[in-house]
């Protein structure tokens, strides 16, 4: 098979010129249409995917379907044929001059936030297009952003991503789409959903927001178990900048579960375009005492805390310009006067009452003590004071100000004993020191990492590893849990319990399954499949009856499993 190059014509009309991008289905190369004298972009499909006639018509229903899509945000599709020489099928697009959003994220990250709201938006909107005339894209990723020069985003294949899962293409070992935007349930080999869609940008709008995808491990595999099992880093820890709202959408695209996400793409896409007013301390007030001169005084005077006799008091100035003194004349009857009448009277009876005090604290200079009414304070009074001689009325003052309190500074100064000095205590002695808490070290993370490569981690930060060989689908000795997990601390030389592959996998039970899951639930577990009919009255005619070796077997990746399925009576 001749595969295409340079300066190749295709089927008598698309010129080949030049390479400009190559995935992991296809690869882009720009063109020259001889019939309509203009450039476009031709999509040749890869050759292993061309060999395949179930999947070759597929495909060409889904590139029609595609093509039906007529949306601003969407690469228009122009042509779908097959090349005569190489067999191989290709598209004919739109040529969007610029770049993709790759690599506008690699020289910018992270992108201002009404980038990302504006990007964002497009998108959603685009793929709820899509969802609406049922076509999920599937391989939601940067690389399929266009950006034209127009500034318009553009998103591009779809049809190619469903054409290839839907034919369950599994490769043992390979996982189909792009990892580091897979949703967890097409990790775990469910079927897409609209809601994957959803997941798919929300890694693409953390990586716009951080300059990172949510997950990163050594292998395809370990980063399609992170999409599942762990939980990514809030984009806020890695770009404080990021508006919390926005940090709040991305991670609500991003939930495990699918019914925690949007429940449609018009609904994250009117997220994004809602872009939350500026809260300004005060604003409120500022815009209200923009009016009238009363409206100014109401708000800005703190009516809960005032009494309202204050209230009245301080009215708010009128707007005709009149002065507070002309307008207090205008104050209702028992206002400001009232309130002056009351205090000039509360000074006279004070007064009144200092004078009778003044007055009784002289007749008792004068009278004997035996006329006073109270005996009983008077008489320990020569007890508590022997000999007043030097001012006698100081005997009398408790009787005159029962509530006075002598003042600090009336103390005699002339006494014998010298004030007491502050003592001075000896510098305290210092808390009995306790023992030092052990510097607490972070668990680094080691999902994905090689046996050998977690041990050099641990060791890099003091820590000790304990292995458990755990039947799972991943290579012999990459880690697949650990324990504790990512981000708790350990005192130095603390375990760390990691769980790797054995090289081995436990057969699953498929029995009862129909002849296509069974088959692919085997793929998906890495074992090459070969199936067989067989009659058995009570297994329905095309599904499952079991495998050889039986389930529940730990058997080596990549082993070869017989499926019986059941030909009915």
């Amino acid at each position: 098979m001749t595969l295409p190059g340079a300066d190749r014509l295709l089927v008598g009309r698309y010129r080949l010129i030049r390479e400009i991008a190559r995935g992991g289905m296809a690869t882009v190369w720009e063109a020259q249409d001889g019939l309509l004298e203009r450039h476009v972009a031709v999509k040749l499909l890869h050759a292993q995917f061309a060999v395949d006639p179930e999947f070759l018509e597929r495909f060409r229903r889904e590139a029609r379907a595609a093509a039906r899509l007529s949306h601003p945000n969407i690469v228009s599709i122009y042509d779908v044929g097959e090349d005569a020489d190489a067999h191989t099928p290709f598209i004919v697009m739109e040529l969007v001059a610029g770049g993709n959003l790759k690599d506008r994220i690699r020289r910018a990250a992270p992108l201002p936030d009404d980038e990302i709201r504006a990007i964002g938006a497009a998108v959603a909107s685009t793929l709820g297009y899509a969802h609406q005339r049922g076509i999920i894209h599937r391989d939601v990723k940067p690389q399929n952003v266009l950006l034209g020069e127009d500034g318009r985003p553009r998103l591009t294949d779809f049809g190619i991503a469903q054409a290839v899962s839907s034919n369950g293409l599994t490769r043992t070992g390979a996982v189909m789409g792009s990892v580091h935007y897979m949703a967890p349930e097409l990790a775990r080999g469910a079927a897409a959903t609209p809601q994957s869609d959803l997941y798919g940008l929300g890694a693409v709008l953390y990586e716009m927001a951080t300059g990172r995808v949510p997950f990163q491990a050594e292998t395809d595999l370990a980063t399609a178990l992170a999409h599942i099992e762990q939980t990514a880093a809030p984009p806020r820890a890695l770009n404080p900048r990021l508006a919390p709202d926005l940090e709040r959408t991305i991670l609500r695209a991003l939930a495990k579960a699918p019914d925690q996400r949007f429940h449609t793409a018009g609904e994250m896409a009117a997220e994004l375009r809602r872009v939350p007013k500026a809260t300004v301390a005060g604003a409120p007030t500022a815009i209200a005492a923009a009016g009238d001169g009363p409206t100014q005084r109401i708000v800005t005077v703190p009516a809960p805390t005032a009494p309202p006799a204050k209230r009245r008091a301080q009215p708010a100035a009128p707007a005709g310009g009149i002065s507070r003194r002309t307008a207090r004349p205008q104050q209702p009857r028992g206002g400001g006067s009232g309130l002056l009448v009351m205090l000039l009277a509360l000074a006279a009876v004070l007064v009144a009452v200092g004078a009778g005090f003044f007055g009784l604290a002289t007749l008792n200079r004068e009278a004997p003590p035996t006329p006073v009414p109270t005996p009983r304070p008077a008489t320990p009074a020569p007890t508590a004071v022997p000999k007043p001689a030097i001012v006698p009325t100081e005997t009398q003052a408790p009787i005159a100000t029962p509530t006075a309190a002598p003042s600090p500074t009336e103390e005699p100064s002339a006494s014998p004993v010298p004030p007491t000095p502050v003592p001075v205590l000896p510098p305290p002695s210092p808390p009995p020191q306790a023992t030092p808490t052990p510097r607490l070290v972070p668990v680094p993370q080691l999902r994905g990492k090689t046996l050998e490569d977690a041990r050099a981690a641990l060791q890099a930060t003091g820590l000790t590893v304990g292995v458990r060989g755990v039947n799972a689908n991943v290579d012999k000795n990459v880690v697949i849990n650990q324990s504790p997990d990512v981000g708790a601390s350990l005192p130095p030389n603390g375990t760390v319990t990691i769980d790797v592959g054995t090289g081995a996998t436990t057969i699953p039970d498929v029995a009862g399954m129909p002849r296509d899951q069974a088959l692919k639930t085997l793929q998906n577990n890495s074992f090459h499949v070969a199936t067989r009919d067989r009659r058995d009255p009570r297994i329905p005619a095309g599904s499952a009856i079991e495998t050889v070796p039986r389930a529940g077997i730990a058997a080596p990746r990549g082993s070869d499993v017989e499926l019986d399925i059941s030909a009915g009576r």
